[in-house]
């Protein structure tokens, strides 16, 4: 993979990521409202995400099959990028007392895993390939269950549905 090129891809991404957090900050109310209303707030987000999500790994696979590295991380890079874009958004949706107990672990994993993440596109801006593997390898590991942590909490759009 060419590194330098992947990193005005990267700091693009991070400057992507901070105006959907500021944007999320924005919005997010400061009343945490109905379960239902929660449900469906998130499903709609998760939902918005989806085709987005989906191109990037087809693009992905696409660039595996033809041993394109180059393209190969840049569409890794866009998938952090877009995810830690829906994580934060997700994160400040205000979270209803009686779902709490079942919703804040899974955000909670959302958080470590976004801190790898973050580590993962400064690694990369620094060209520490070791890292950044590593930092993946980590997300990876953590990420692995969330599809199902997701499911279980009724939320399968942003589970099993978006893959």
């Amino acid at each position: 993979m060419r590194r330098r090129h992947l990193i005005p891809v990267l700091v693009a991404g991070v400057g992507a990521f901070l105006l959907a957090t500021a944007i999320a900050t924005a919005t997010a109310t400061g009343s945490a409202g109905k379960p239902s209303a929660y449900v469906a707030r998130v499903t709609k987000l998760c939902n918005s995400f989806t085709p987005k999500l989906d191109r990037l790994n087809s693009l992905m696979l696409q660039a595996e099959k033809r041993n394109e590295t180059y393209a190969y991380g840049v569409a890794l890079a866009q998938t952090l990028v877009v995810g830690l874009a829906q994580d934060t958004m997700l994160r400040a949706i205000p979270v209803p007392v009686s779902l709490a107990s079942k919703i804040d672990p899974v955000l909670g994993r959302l958080r470590q895993i976004d801190g790898h993440v973050v580590s993962a596109i400064d690694d990369g801006k620094r060209q520490d390939a070791s890292a950044y593997l590593s930092q993946l390898k980590a997300v990876g590991r953590l990420a692995a269950p969330l599809n199902g942590e997701f499911d279980r909490v009724g939320l399968r759009a942003c589970g099993s549905d978006q893959k």
